[in-house]
């Protein structure tokens, strides 16, 4: 079918008029995906907390005896204090030492222990001094202590201090050695960790 030129010259002005028809409805719909909006909240800050725990009333070692023999009991008494800012589970761990990687608990089996938590602290005589409750471990040997109270999960005591302010535990370890004669010129070597882990 043949056009002629006044049917040419409508056809490009539909089309011309029909392409900026699109094209302003494409502009448009560009423009309005790049409106938007933000607020900010400024001055973030973060700081972790700390859980710390220290010995009060010894210093270094809590025990330090040589040629021991049978007989009635000893003891001695520590305080330990938590001075951190966040709630905590505080726990008494027992591991030996070692002397070139083995463990020196030749004398475990051999000596009976027990560990207290005290009502009194320092300024009480250790054998004056109450027992705040059911003693944490007793009636057994170090061997025993050891191997069922080494590891933070199955740590001693039930202690959670809620950070607000230090916070202080009275302990008392009482020691006999056994009237056997295995236990002869033997050695043991013991560390007692409380270890404070956030709650």
């Amino acid at each position: 079918m043949e056009i002629g030129r006044r049917g040419a010259r409508r056809l490009v002005l539909t089309t011309a008029l029909l392409g900026t028809v699109l094209s302003g409805g494409l502009v448009w719909s560009s423009s309005h995906a790049t409106f938007g909006g933000t607020t900010t909240s400024t001055g973030n800050t973060f700081a972790s907390g700390e859980v710390a725990v220290s010995t009060a009333g010894v210093s270094g070692a809590l025990f330090s005896a040589s040629q021991l023999a049978p007989g009635p009991p000893r003891a001695a008494c520590l305080d330990v204090v938590y001075t951190g800012d966040v709630a905590a589970d505080v726990r008494l761990l027992v591991r030996y030492r070692d002397v070139l990687g083995v463990p020196d608990d030749g004398l475990a089996p051999f000596v009976e222990v027990t560990v207290e938590e005290t009502v009194q602290g320092a300024g009480t005589a250790c054998a004056a001094r109450t027992p705040a409750g059911p003693a944490l471990f007793a009636g057994a040997s170090f061997d025993d202590l050891v191997a069922h109270h080494g590891a933070f999960a199955t740590g001693l005591g039930s202690w959670r201090p809620s950070g607000s302010a230090p916070e202080t535990r009275h302990y008392r370890v009482t020691y006999r050695i056994a009237d056997d004669n295995a236990g002869q010129d033997l050695s043991l070597g013991v560390d007692f960790l409380w270890e404070a882990r956030s709650a």
